[in-house]
């Protein structure tokens, strides 16, 4: 992966363990977000990503549910190698984060399905 991300023109960070904060600031920061697990349960981390602004290419995976998260917010890109995630950084076209699907995924909304579900009882 290291050798991969230097050979590409843009520049390319690796991060292992970073604080909460500092993670928020690398991913505002960021261009593209780098998911390349082959397993995942929500993926909190890509819609993290998403939701700071970077554009989120994933390892497609049929045990990975970033790859359902794409789909359903229609953003990102699932690739089957690195090489192909390379391609897709080389071309450099990122569009622009669709912030009203997100907004299902923000806390406000969860409570108010909690909310609407005791309802029910």
């Amino acid at each position: 992966m290291r050798s991969l991300a230097e050979s590409l023109d843009h520049s390319a960070s690796l991060f292992f363990r970073v604080p909460e904060e500092e993670k928020r600031r690398i991913l505002a920061q960021s261009v593209y977000y780098l998911h390349l697990s082959t397993a995942e349960g929500f993926s909190v981390s890509t819609l993290e990503a998403i939701a700071l602004g970077a554009y989120p290419i994933v390892l497609a995976s049929e045990y990975n549910a970033a790859v359902e998260l794409i789909k359903s917010l229609e953003y990102g890109t699932a690739v089957s190698s690195l090489r192909e995630a390379a391609e897709i950084i080389e071309n450099g076209e990122v569009p622009e984060p669709p912030t009203a699907p997100l907004f299902r995924y923000h806390i406000k909304s969860a409570v108010d399905q909690y909310e609407e579900i005791l309802k029910e009882f």
